[in-house]
């Protein structure tokens, strides 16, 4: 990867997490980017997967495994059993490692 694009990119930024404690970062993503538009879900993915692994989050179920999020590449949906469910909702909180923060539409 050219030097350019990774200094433009946030999954190659350091995440400063002490700086972090009182913010709200909402990435918001649809399952139509990267078909009708020009960034994939999978860089909001990784990127908030990134962001997990940088705040040190142990609970593996709290990721966006490889197997869902090529299910939401090829399908452009993602099915559950309540499909209104959002992380940083009630009923499916964020993990106590980072609070304070929202992630829309993953």
């Amino acid at each position: 990867m050219p030097e350019k694009a990774r200094a433009r990119s946030p999954l190659f930024w350091e995440t400063p997490v002490g700086k972090r404690k009182n913010s709200l970062l909402q990435i918001y993503v649809g399952v139509h980017d990267g078909y009708t538009g020009s960034v994939p879900i999978s860089q909001s993915i990784n990127f908030y997967n990134k962001l997990l692994k940088d705040y040190k989050e142990k609970d593996q179920t709290r990721y966006v495994s490889a197997e869902d999020m090529e299910l939401m590449l090829k399908t452009r949906s993602f099915p559950t059993q309540n499909p209104t469910e959002k992380l940083g909702r009630p009923g499916n909180p964020l993990p106590e490692s980072i609070p304070e923060h929202s992630f829309d539409g993953i």
